[in-house]
């Protein structure tokens, strides 16, 4: 009796994990079908701008301190200070704004650049972001989970990465 009960735990343990494994897997979208008259104007998925800004941020100042920036998607943006294992204390609330400036298109190439992508800040109430009431910082390079920014007052460049917030973790359990 205990080694059927033990088998069936078993099978059954193993079902339930491949039904959740196979239950996260992003199924493939069809592609959509282009009318006689050419490919339709609506209800095609627009690509994503890599460069999203909403979300967290993360600078690291020295070993044992980092700033966060919280952005979110009404244009308001809280700095936080981070210490060590402390709880992240709040140290500026602004209004964001991101400028894309285009480039005229390179005649050596026959191709247009991508636009230049600065973000501007005012900071709200007595607050200041970048020791500064209005600051600006311009985008130099950016990927799905990091940004390279030059800020007026700061020598060099500075690197962010993105604090992902949705980790998923596998227990299993005997």
């Amino acid at each position: 009796m205990k080694l059927t009960a033990r088998i069936s735990l078993l099978v059954l343990t193993l079902v339930l994990a491949t039904v959740t494994a196979l239950a996260q897997q992003e199924k493939p979208r069809p592609a959509p079908r282009p009318t006689p008259a050419g490919p339709p104007e609506f209800g095609l998925d627009k690509k994503k701008c890599p460069c999203d800004i909403v979300g967290t941020w993360k600078a690291q100042v020295s070993k044992e301190e980092a700033r966060l920036y919280e952005f979110d998607g009404a244009g308001t943006v809280k700095v936080l200070k981070a210490t060590g294992n402390e709880k992240p204390t709040e140290v500026a609330t602004a209004k964001y704004e991101v400028v894309e400036e285009a480039l005229p298109m390179d005649p050596a190439a026959g191709e247009q650049k991508p636009p230049d992508k600065t973000i501007t800040f005012t900071a709200t109430g007595k607050n200041r972001i970048f020791g500064k009431t209005d600051a600006s910082m311009k985008i130099v390079s950016y990927d799905d989970s990091s940004l390279t920014c030059e800020i007026p007052g700061v020598a060099g460049t500075v690197r962010w990465t993105r604090v992902d917030p949705d980790r998923y973790f596998l227990i299993l359990v005997a």
